[in-house]
């Protein structure tokens, strides 16, 4: 506030005459005078006389005060701390108000203040225009006589719908803006509506003098997200610059448009709509531009091929390809394929590094490489006839479950049983084996497997008498072994098993060995 003060004090050197009327004008201004003694504070003083002189300017251009005034008072201590009066307060915009002079007095502790201001008539004639205040015809409703008043409403936008109803008899008077309305004294509700505009509603008094209200609506809003790929994009909505991933409130109903620009993006314009209280997420992504691609092949003059499509011959220079990742393949019927994955940037050049085509391998090799790719992740084993201690044994229920964890490891189960029954002594020997395996194989190719490793074993020996029906005896015993086996394709998923195992690493003639048949899975 001092240097409020310090601002207009120092006005006093401009001068001035008190006898000057309240208005007057001359080429380019319209001057007004505004008063102020009552005030024992001088900064109050200051205020009052500016703010007469400013209620005088708006009641003579424009036919009303108290929307304007009330909301300027409240800004009047911004307002005057600026060199330039470039303010705008509710409907009715300030810009071109400028200070000439003023006088104060101080008078036994009451200061008398004398402002005088002056308004452009050039941007006077332009809040005109803007809020179309020119001499216009007005719409008229209801019959002028005895016991009415007359009101004039002046609304914006234009055209809005008026509801006047007199609070006592609930008879209602049903207009379009802008209206002269003769209606019966007394206090009214006032209504006034337009699509997109939030609704107007107050009280007001029909008195036998005639009043103007100028009301402009609100815009309703609604809301939108905006989410634009690339994030860079620029984004100009309704001939602004937006951010992107922003929340933006927009008025209803009317149509919007967003323009999108990026350097290496096609260009993107659309229009939407809002609604009220609506809350929308616009989501676009551009189209990026095309990028070029140039592909050497060494030797020259090899087949070059994008995504299984032929482009021509190498070298390929500045060739248009969308955006993104591509496979190139260079072809050349006497050496091998060589093929190399991009990514084309929009609007990039991009230039392959020179391929190095080698010789075709042969057709062995070949064929083992593919072999390799297409062997199986498991099998299973059955082995019936098994060989241990010099004798050949039938076990009918033996099997092994084999699992490759990678190209060359595997891990096993294997499963024995077997009963014999001693007619001469009434009692059923029962023979088992579990075991856990784990097998490296050194060649593993579609035909022939050799793996190498070693095993947990679990064997159990149980003798039962049949009369009884309850076990006699049991042995269990747990051991380490060893095991080779030799795997040989005989069909297209399904072979010829053999191994060898070391049950018991402490007992070497516990080795057994057996034949079987596998199935690949």
């Amino acid at each position: 506030m001092k240097s409020i003060l310090i601002f207009l004090l120092s006005a006093n050197a401009w001068g001035g005459e008190l006898s000057e009327p309240l208005h007057s004008e001359d080429s380019q201004y319209h001057y007004y005078i505004g008063h102020s003694d009552t005030k024992s504070h001088l900064s109050e003083a200051l205020e009052e006389a500016y703010l007469n002189a400013v209620k005088e300017a708006v009641r003579h251009q424009y036919g009303f005060e108290q929307k304007i005034v009330e909301s300027f008072f409240s800004e009047l201590d911004v307002v005057q701390t600026q060199e330039s009066y470039h303010w705008q307060s509710g409907s009715i915009s300030l810009r071109g108000i400028e200070p000439v002079w003023e006088k104060v007095d101080d008078n036994e502790g009451v200061f008398k203040v004398t402002r005088k201001i002056r308004y452009s008539k050039l941007e006077i004639k332009k809040e005109l225009r803007r809020l179309s205040f020119k001499k216009t015809s007005l719409n008229k409703y209801g019959n002028s006589g005895a016991n009415l008043g007359t009101i004039e409403i002046r609304s914006f936008p234009k055209a809005a719908d008026i509801t006047l109803t007199h609070m006592e008899s609930q008879a209602s008077i049903y207009g379009v803006g802008d209206a002269l309305i003769h209606a019966k004294l007394g206090m009214h509700e006032l209504i006034v509506r337009a699509e997109g505009h939030q609704t107007y509603r107050k009280k007001i008094l029909v008195s036998g003098r005639k009043t103007l209200h100028t009301i402009t609506l609100k815009r309703s809003m609604g809301e939108v997200e905006l989410s634009i790929f690339p994030k860079d994009a620029t984004i100009i909505l309704d001939g602004r610059i937006a951010k992107n991933n922003s929340i933006l409130e927009l008025p209803v109903v009317e149509a919007h448009k967003i323009h999108l620009e990026h350097p290496d993006y096609e260009s993107q314009s659309l229009e939407f709509h809002l609604w009220i209280k609506e809350r929308r997420k616009l989501a676009v992504t551009l189209t990026p531009k095309q990028g070029r691609l140039t592909v050497y092949s060494k030797p020259k003059g090899g087949e070059v091929y994008v995504d299984g499509e032929y482009l021509g011959l190498s070298p390929l220079k500045n060739y248009p390809i969308s955006a993104g990742v591509h496979e190139v393949k260079v072809k050349n019927s006497a050496l091998a394929d060589a093929k190399e994955v991009i990514e084309i940037k929009p609007n990039r050049s991009r230039v392959t590094e020179l391929i190095n085509l080698k010789k075709k391998k042969p057709k062995r090799e070949i064929a083992r490489e593919e072999n390799s790719e297409k062997l199986s992740w498991g099998n299973f084993v059955y082995t019936p006839l098994i060989e241990q201690k010099g004798k050949s044994l039938m076990y009918p229920l033996s099997f092994q479950l084999n699992f490759f964890l990678y190209k060359n490891l595997s891990l096993g189960y294997d499963y024995r049983y077997q009963e014999y029954i001693k007619e001469d002594q009434d009692l059923i020997e029962i023979d088992s084996l579990s075991s856990l395996n784990l097998l490296i194989y050194p060649y593993r190719s579609k035909r022939l497997s050799l793996g190498i490793g070693a095993e947990h074993n679990t064997k159990k020996w149980t003798v039962e008498d049949r009369l009884i029906i309850e076990p006699t005896k049991t042995i269990e015993k747990q051991t380490i072994g060893s095991r080779v086996n030799l795997q040989i394709r005989l069909g297209e998923h399904s072979g010829l098993h053999l191994d060898h195992r070391v049950i018991d690493l402490e007992d070497p003639k516990s080795s057994t060995s057996s034949v079987g048949i596998y199935f690949e899975f």
